[in-house]
């Protein structure tokens, strides 16, 4: 998509060159690889809306609107789609006005996924160490990081990701 996208060729030859030889497709005319490219512009946008709504809508709940903050996200679409980050950026300003994009930072987080799993390998020791290995979630809040350990990550660039996986432990008290 970002090479069609990047096609600057008045007879988008990138594009045909995809179409035609990477997808198989037999020879397309001018007006076909127009609307492809229109096509992989659009699913781009629509991409970067869904992780702004994400973004924004995890800002609104941990009551950190107005706030300095950082936001890593982790993939390829995000690390090698062109012009992706910006798009998030527009996203955020047009759904939820220009104070959240202003001031949450997006940033790239390698191995995410990686974070998160050994994250909940912490909790679900903890858990195995308490005399009752009953599973609920109350049992899951008390395994996770207290208000102040959490507070006291503010300013460190996991911080949201903490909240993404753990939602509930956040207090009242956001300061």
């Amino acid at each position: 998509m970002t090479s069609i996208e990047s096609d600057k060729d008045p007879n988008l030859k990138t594009t045909k060159e995809i179409i035609e030889q990477t997808l198989n497709l037999p020879e397309t005319k001018k007006i076909d690889r127009q609307i492809v490219k229109k096509i992989c512009e659009l699913v781009g946008t629509r991409a970067a809306r869904l992780y702004a709504a994400t973004i924004g809508a995890m800002l609104f709940h941990c009551n950190m609107v107005g706030s300095q903050c950082s936001v890593d996200v982790d993939g390829s679409l995000y690390e090698f789609y062109s012009n992706f980050e910006t798009r998030i950026y527009d996203a955020l300003k047009e759904l939820y006005g220009p104070d959240i994009a202003q001031h949450a930072k997006l940033g790239l987080a390698k191995d995410g996924s990686g974070v998160g799993a050994a994250l909940m390998a912490c909790v679900a020791s903890k858990m195995k160490r308490r005399p009752s290995s009953n599973f609920n979630v109350m049992s899951l809040q008390k395994a996770m990081p207290d208000n102040q350990s959490i507070r006291d990550m503010r300013n460190r660039r996991d911080f949201i990701e903490l909240l993404v996986y753990y939602p509930c432990s956040y207090g009242d008290d956001p300061s």
